[in-house]
């Protein structure tokens, strides 16, 4: 899936089965598992802020949040705020 929420979601419909698996409990955080056994993480993806290092200072640029302040109204190249992967960015 694209998106974690959608697992939960898809656990809460009912469409989803709980496994016991040991070798993923073992090997998985559980920060990255359903506490049930719904479903487990076996990816991670990078959210990675790219730029010209000789244009932008990193003292301004150095967080997800610093991405809101007004410095960069018009100067940031993203998807829109309705962008599944931008919503579980910022959940």
């Amino acid at each position: 899936t694209v998106d974690a929420g959608r697992l939960h979601r898809a656990k809460a419909a009912g469409v989803l089965k709980p496994m016991s698996l040991p070798a993923l409990e073992q090997r998985i955080p559980a920060a990255l598992r359903d506490a049930d056994g719904y479903w487990y993480g076996l990816t991670l993806r990078a959210r990675p802020i790219i730029y010209a290092k000789h244009r932008v200072d990193i003292n301004q640029l150095s967080s997800y949040e610093a991405l809101a302040d007004s410095l960069w109204d018009g100067r940031l190249c993203l998807r829109s705020s309705q962008s599944v992967y931008n919503q579980s960015l910022v959940a």
